[in-house]
């Protein structure tokens, strides 16, 4: 769940703010603008049936033998996207947990 919620959560964010972006340009608004907000305003609604677990390892720390923090970013010239995710392992599962991200 968390690697796919960090990947909606940047697409959502990104999109957002590249269509405010073209929606902030002068003149009327073109019909596939218009189309575009439409349907990521439909696709948003959706959101607020995620839950998101707020603990970040999901067994005793005592068992961990290892616990990583990874980090990754990008950027182009309309964008820039950053996310954080802990990565922990004992000896009878391995876990990965969504942190944060920034888009």
């Amino acid at each position: 769940m968390s690697d796919e919620f960090t990947f909606a959560s940047l697409n959502i964010d990104l999109r957002a703010k590249m269509l405010f972006y073209k929606l902030w340009q002068a003149g009327p608004l073109p019909y596939g603008i218009a189309q575009d907000w439409a349907n990521w305003n439909r696709e948003t609604k959706s959101l607020w049936n995620i839950r998101i677990p707020r603990w970040l390892i999901l067994f005793p720390i005592k068992e961990a033998s290892s616990v990583e923090l990874h980090v990754s970013g990008d950027a182009s010239k309309w964008a820039y996207g950053a996310m954080v995710y802990v990565k922990t392992v004992s000896e009878y599962k391995k876990t990965v947990m969504f942190v944060i991200s920034k888009s």
